[in-house]
């Protein structure tokens, strides 16, 4: 996959995704802080990262001993408030209530529908850039870990790849041995599976050293 960027993209354009870079931020204020993002998720910032989608994206490590990303604007600690929280769910609660469009809705009401929809794709995007970027970097080896701590050893990297956006899609991984229970619960055989990589910010994320 090539991460260099050959020429400039317009913010928001999702073929960012297709060649994304890790812009660490060394320098930001939730780095070291005990954060809460929306639906009361709370976790300690270990990183953050900029996009070009116009956001910053947390890195976090959860009390489950796992790890996630989340949007900073959604996030709020004892010093800094959440800036655009309350406007993501009021819209989100919004679009949970509004059917989706279908054949023979109204232009009124798919206009609508899509409006709030993309209200926030900004913030999917970025969430999928930093996951992406991150696990373009892990090897054979390494380990990724889930938001509630489920870890597992990377047997096969790139097993499969996203046609359109070029990222890893799918990885040959085997769970670690103390979370070989919980993975039989999932289904998988001999405690490995051909994993589906979701990029929704949610994991499984490579440890970096960082637990």
């Amino acid at each position: 996959m090539n991460l260099a960027i050959s020429e400039p993209l317009p913010p928001n354009d999702p073929m960012h995704l297709s060649r994304p870079v890790l812009c660490q931020d060394d320098r930001a204020p939730w780095i070291g802080q005990k954060a809460t993002g929306p639906h009361r998720a709370t976790g300690v910032v270990h990183r953050v990262y900029s996009t070009p989608f116009g956001v910053q994206v947390a890195l976090l490590e959860t009390y489950n001993r796992g790890l996630s990303l989340q949007v900073t604007e959604l996030l709020s600690t004892a010093t800094l408030p959440a800036t655009h929280r309350t406007a993501y769910l009021r819209n989100y609660r919004t679009l949970l209530n509004m059917p989706v469009p279908e054949l023979g809705t109204s232009a009124r009401r798919t206009a609508a529908w899509h409006r709030r929809a993309k209200l926030y794709t900004h913030y999917d995007f970025a969430l999928k850039y930093v996951e992406a970027a991150l696990l373009e970097h892990v090897q054979a080896g390494d380990e990724l870990v889930y938001r509630l701590g489920t870890r597992m050893v990377v047997l096969d990297p790139d097993l499969d790849r996203d046609r359109l956006f070029g990222w890893r899609r799918r990885m040959r991984v085997r769970a670690t041995s103390e979370h070989q229970d919980t993975v039989r619960r999932w289904g998988w055989t001999d405690g490995e599976d051909d994993l589906f990589l979701r990029h929704d910010g949610l994991g499984p994320l490579p440890t970096l050293g960082l637990l």
